[in-house]
């Protein structure tokens, strides 16, 4: 069966940065369930002894977030370990995309994590969003790592505009290959489809449990920019209280295709390198 055969060596390298997600509950695990205050969703400022970070852009300026361990505390500890230990100093901003988001975080500014770097899966809360300003973690098959973006879109969302079906679809299709071909399949090809599985059903519910757990609040919030599609699929941990300019002129930075030989591929690498001098967490006093 060459279809299942041709994917056998990608599969082996992504199961091999993954493994520990293929047996992944196909529950959506949620913090905060009946209580839609406080995360980001109102107005967001520092407390005595909140966390916050300063991530410091070369040639732009600082960017000042408040972290939200409450909402997300396994993504928020990975975070704060990375950037004391100084691994995002000197990493790039390597993804671009203005109305959506810039990324970071990648070893080699390539996009990729490094997979022997601890994973963890996405964390949910109805109270953290993917408002203006949102940091959040980027995931692979529903596992977080690494790299972050920050949500930069300042245009009126509708979050009715979520299409979750996107990826109900893509787990269907990889259940219909498992059932029709795990005869035919090696132990690594039938873990890489669990994998596609486990991950598109996850966001899939998901986002639909948060398309349902909507406030007044969280839709007018919306009208002031943000993007309401990832919501319930990705990790929201921190949210900008300054430096909205910095994140506004990295965000209009010149990019060109990421793959400048393929004319179909995504228009979000900088032309010029946007280089993160650092990440420094701070506690604050009042």
């Amino acid at each position: 069966m060459k279809k299942v055969k041709a994917v056998s060596a990608i599969a082996a390298t992504l199961v091999s940065a993954f493994v520990s997600a293929a047996c992944a509950p196909a529950e959506v695990p949620l913090i905060g369930v009946t209580d839609l205050s406080g995360g980001n969703t109102g107005a967001v400022k520092l407390e005595k002894g909140d966390k916050y970070a300063d991530i410091s852009i070369r040639d732009y300026g600082d960017i000042r977030i408040k972290l939200l361990p409450e909402c997300a505390p396994v993504a928020v500890e990975n975070f704060v370990d990375l950037a004391e230990s100084g691994y995002y100093n000197g990493k790039k901003f390597h993804r671009v995309v203005e109305g959506f988001m810039i990324q970071g975080g990648s070893p080699n500014g390539d996009g990729m994590s490094d997979p022997n770097e601890k994973t963890f899966a996405v964390e949910r809360a109805y109270n953290a969003r993917h408002f203006y300003g949102a940091l959040c973690m980027a995931n692979s098959l529903g596992r977080n790592s690494q790299q972050f973006y920050i949500v930069n879109n300042t245009e009126r969302r509708e979050p009715a505009d979520v299409n979750a079906d996107y990826y109900k679809n893509e787990a269907d299709n990889a259940r219909a290959v498992i059932d029709k071909y795990r005869s035919e399949m090696d132990a690594e090809t039938l873990k890489y489809y669990e994998l596609i599985y486990n991950s598109n059903i996850n966001t899939y519910n998901g986002m639909t449990k948060f398309r349902e757990n909507l406030s007044d609040e969280i839709i007018e919030k919306y009208k002031s920019g943000g993007t309401p599609s990832l919501d319930g699929g990705y990790t929201v941990f921190g949210q900008t209280i300054q430096g909205f300019d910095v994140l506004d002129a990295v965000s209009a930075a010149k990019v060109a295709l990421s793959d400048p030989d393929n004319p179909n591929s995504e228009k979000s690498k900088p032309v010029s390198d946007i280089i993160i001098e650092s990440v420094k967490i701070y506690t604050y006093e009042g």
